[in-house]
């Protein structure tokens, strides 16, 4: 039968090579997304090389090149306008139990002293007192 501390160090081993495979699959697709985003690039550059060629006998290269800014000015403000941030009243909702929950954990368990003392608003030096306030409760309890 495996001790507490023991799971606890086989959970912490077991996670951390899952962090590992994950990064190096974020890494991978990072890489493969990037040079997916350059030919893209490269594709739009010679559409926009195209429209000049073809406006230009029209209405001069200068005429057709401002024409061709012109209507990548006008993409842009719609793509802007369409991807700007709006709030997700799902994910606000999912964040607000997620807070309450923490909350209630912090104030009816041991693990509630455990994740009392690494909230970011303590200061560090204060870290240090509140880990040997959570451990000197939990030897007392015992």
């Amino acid at each position: 039968m495996f001790t507490s501390a023991k799971l606890l160090e086989v959970a912490a081993q077991a996670e951390l090579l899952r962090l590992k495979q994950e990064g190096k699959r974020l890494g991978r697709n990072a890489a493969l997304m990037t040079a997916a985003a350059l030919l893209v690039l490269f594709a739009l550059a010679m559409l926009h090389v195209a429209a000049v060629v073809w406006l230009a006998p029209h209405t001069g290269t200068l005429a057709a090149a401002l024409w061709v800014a012109l209507g990548d000015i006008i993409l842009a403000a719609i793509v802007f306008a369409l991807g700007r941030r709006k709030t997700d009243p799902i994910a606000m909702e999912a964040l607000r139990i997620r807070r309450r929950a923490l909350h209630e954990i912090g104030t009816a368990t041991m693990l509630g002293d455990m994740v009392r003392f690494v909230r970011r608003d303590r200061p560090a030096g204060t870290l240090g007192g509140s880990i040997a306030q959570s451990l000197v409760r939990a030897v007392q309890r015992r």
